[in-house]
């Protein structure tokens, strides 16, 4: 089975290349470009402990480091000036939202998952 699959590769690289898509130029419409950024900003976490009993870590930060790390996310967040920022690791959306605020984004979206 894996030369079949080997010749099918091959003769698909042999074939004529594809013809580039049509220009979508006077379409109506004038393109747009977006800046999208990913980072895992690893542990974004508020000074609030919502797990009751509390976790086996016991990772709670104090307001003060929550707060110099918002800062220091959204210092970085400001000089990319991403149209859309895609963050890993924030615990909730009352913090997303201070992130959003402090960073100067309009809005903020927070999808729960492991």
């Amino acid at each position: 089975m894996p030369l079949v699959a080997l010749l099918v590769l091959a003769l698909c690289a042999c074939g004529p290349a594809l013809a580039p898509p049509p220009s979508r130029a006077g379409a109506g419409r004038a393109a747009v470009q977006v800046r999208v950024a990913t980072w895992n900003v690893h542990d974004l976490f508020d000074a609030e402990d919502r797990i009751v009993p509390p976790g086996p870590e016991g990772l709670v930060p104090a307001e003060p480091e929550v707060a110099a790390k918002v800062t220091r996310i959204a210092a970085v967040l400001a000089r990319i000036g991403a149209g859309l920022v895609l963050l890993q690791e924030v615990e909730n959306r009352a913090v997303l939202v201070r992130l959003a605020a402090a960073a100067g984004y309009p809005a903020a979206r927070l999808v729960e998952g492991n």
